[in-house]
């Protein structure tokens, strides 16, 4: 599993422990992204700030499987919690929350989703995973 804040990917050893310390420290700091990626395809992310809360979703393995979490904004201890539950494969990260599916496939469903924080994690997500997947290769 690989971490990834604001674009840059993590070279630490990942674990529970660091996943917690990234968050609380970034949320700190104001606005960040963080994903945390099984795969190109396969992830769980998050941005936002202590002081506005956060939002969070994940995909899984296609963009015809994204989804956002509706509970918006999230505190600090509900996206540690939920990101160390993705980490370890503890599925109850999925129950906690209620999920709306984004429809990412079609430029007309993206023009019509309104939430410029949710584009610009995605794209900034990907843009990470790329780097990630060609370091990672190379």
């Amino acid at each position: 599993m690989q971490l990834s804040i604001n674009g840059d990917v993590s070279d630490l050893p990942m674990s529970a422990d660091l996943i917690a310390e990234k968050v609380r420290l970034l949320a700190d700091g104001g606005d960040f992204f963080l994903v945390l990626a099984k795969d190109e395809m396969t992830y769980i992310q998050t941005s936002g700030s202590a002081e506005s809360g956060f939002v969070l979703e994940y995909q899984d393995g296609s963009i015809e499987e994204h989804y956002s979490c509706s509970n918006a904004p999230l505190t600090v201890d509900q996206i540690v919690e939920a990101l160390q539950r993705y980490f370890t494969n503890h599925d109850r990260w999925k129950s906690e929350f209620s999920w709306a599916k984004e429809d990412l496939g079609s430029s007309t469903a993206q023009a019509n989703v309104g939430r410029a924080t949710i584009l610009s994690v995605l794209g900034l997500a990907v843009a990470g995973i790329v780097i990630w997947w060609f370091l990672s290769a190379t």
